[in-house]
Order: C-alpha cells, then structure tokens, then sequence
C-alpha cells in the first residue's frame, strides 16, 4: 500500500507550483495595460485575436478573468471576485503538469485537481492553513485515499494495488500502523491489530481453503490464545498461558 507515497507527495509538489504560479500570474495581470491603447464603445466583431494576455474588466475595472502565456511555455486563465481576490485558476507547466485550483475568500487554496505527464491524476483538499488533509489519487493501476491530520501525518489511507490487492491503514497520531487490512488476488484476508509500539496483538484472517482464524498475541507479538473454524465446520482453539 506503500507504493503509492509519491502520488500523495506530487499533489503537494502540485499546490506549491500551482501557488508560485497563481503568484506570478496575478502580478502581471496586475501590473499590466489593456490590450491596445483605443478601447473600442459597443459591441465589437473579430475573425481572430492574437495576444500574450487577455483580461476581462467590470463596471469599475477589475480585472475579473485573465489569461497568460509566457516565456517558459506557461499557461493559464484566473477568476477573481468582485473584490480582485482569486477564487479559481488554471495552470499548464512546461512538464506536462496542468491543475486547476480552488481559492476561498481569502484567495487560500483549498482545492487542487492535477494531471501530469506520468499519466497520474489526483485531487487534494486543504484546511483554511493550507495543509492537505484529504487526498485521492490514480496511477495507472493504483489508486488511494488519504486522509491527514492538522500535524500533516497520514492517519487514514485506502488503497488498491496494480497486484489486484486491496487494503486499508489505520495510524495513530505518532504515526504508528495500528489497524490495517488486506484481501489479494489468491482470496486471502487479514485483518492486524497493532498496540502503540507498532507490535502485532491481534490478527484475523481467512484463507481460499475455507480456513477462518483469529489469535491474540502478547508484548512479544506471541500466539497465546487462537481459534478457528475449518472448511470442514471443524472447530479448534488454545490457548497458551505460559511466560
């Protein structure tokens, strides 16, 4: 469930870039003229425009929709609202990343949906601090969800592998695997218990053999009581009360 850390970590990558984008955007629409110097009144009919730079105004000429392309085979479009503030941009980068980002009123993003040239996808939402908290991505066969605390640790993921396995993960604040569970491909499940050292106290499992099983381990992640039931409805149990 591992193998798709680096999708979690583009997403991140993908809100920096995309914030050091909106940046540079913003200042030069600010900083920029009209295009042309004549405004024309009324209503006005082109065949073709060709520019560097598009903005669309409002009444009291605020910049409420721009568009760049620069040097660096950057483009993009912003959203502002009536305040000038960004509320939602779209960004292309020259190495194949494009994302659109969703700002609140205090133009902090809070919503980011990328793609990149590896063919992953991904969407992230952040708290008011910008910190991801929730976070789901594709790449080629694998898929995850993630789900973080305000310490930005990893607390809950959900995730299917290119194998044909399916899990889950379940940590603590200190970022110990206390739950996790796993079905593959061969029919297997197992479900693990762990406590705060990261030690196996409890597992459960069930086998394409008809096999069901639990057990209960000590400090020392020991089998001491155990019990199953077999394809047979066969019953057996024990339980180990030695030091």
């Amino acid at each position: 469930m591992d193998n798709l850390q680096d999708q979690v970590r583009d997403l991140q990558t993908s809100v920096r870039r995309q914030r050091l984008a909106i940046v540079v955007l913003g200042t030069i629409l600010t900083g920029s003229a009209l295009i042309g110097a004549v405004r024309p009144a009324g209503d006005a009919t082109f065949d073709r425009i060709t520019c560097k730079e598009w903005r669309v105004v409002d009444k009291d000429g605020k910049t409420r929709i721009g568009a760049i392309a620069n040097a660096d085979d950057e483009a993009g479009i912003e959203w502002n609202n009536k305040d000038g503030k960004m509320r939602l941009s779209a960004r292309t980068f020259a190495d194949g990343l494009a994302a659109i980002s969703w700002h609140d009123d205090d133009e902090r993003v809070r919503i980011v949906a990328s793609t990149n040239a590896d063919g992953s996808a991904g969407v992230q939402w952040n708290d008011k601090s910008e910190q991801v908290r929730i976070a789901v991505g594709v790449l080629g066969d694998r898929a995850r969800f993630s789900c973080y605390d305000e310490q930005k640790q990893e607390r809950f993921a959900i995730a299917t592998e290119s194998t044909g396995t399916a899990g889950f993960i379940c940590r603590d604040k200190g970022g110990v695997d206390r739950w996790a569970a796993v079905t593959d491909t061969e029919g297997r499940a197992d479900l693990v218990g762990k406590d705060s050292d990261g030690r196996m106290r409890l597992r459960a499992l069930t086998t394409p053999s008809g096999l069901a099983a639990i057990s209960l381990l000590d400090s020392a992640s020991k089998p001491r009581v155990w019990a199953s039931v077999d394809a047979k409805d066969k019953v057996l149990s024990k339980c180990d009360d030695s030091k």
